[in-house]
């Protein structure tokens, strides 16, 4: 499984990764969670899904 953010050595993690936006640009759907900043990325079956 791919990586989609690294966390720091500081235990800091990126609060929203780029691929969520690099999927909506070129119409690919996603399947996040609802945590930190994705929750605002993806607009649930449009063309995006939360995991329940």
């Amino acid at each position: 499984m791919a990586k989609t953010s690294i966390l720091a050595k500081t235990g800091d993690a990126e609060g929203l990764g780029m691929v969520l936006l690099e999927a909506a640009v070129t119409g690919v759907p996603v399947i996040g969670i609802r945590h930190g900043s994705i929750s605002e990325a993806i607009i649930d079956e449009q063309p995006g899904f939360f995991g329940h």
